[in-house]
């Protein structure tokens, strides 16, 4: 897996410039769509919560009867 790569600040108002002067159809598609991923991120942050909690209880609960490799054949 490669590794992540997040633009700074710095990045993104460097492309809300392009896309303001030049009339940038990419950079105006880009900041569309950071602005669609936050918005999907902020809806999921509550939920995210609760199946943290979900998996925990079910890692811990012993009578889960696969072993850790999840093969199930102990």
């Amino acid at each position: 897996m490669t590794s992540q790569h997040r633009a700074t600040p710095e990045q993104w108002k460097l492309l809300q410039r392009q896309g303001q002067t030049l009339g940038s159809a990419e950079s105006t598609a880009l900041l569309e769509l950071r602005a669609r991923i936050e918005a999907l991120e902020a809806a999921q942050q509550p939920h995210q919560d609760k199946m943290d909690r979900l998996i925990a209880i079910d890692r811990d609960d012993p009578a889960n009867t696969i072993n850790q490799e999840g093969n199930g054949n102990d």
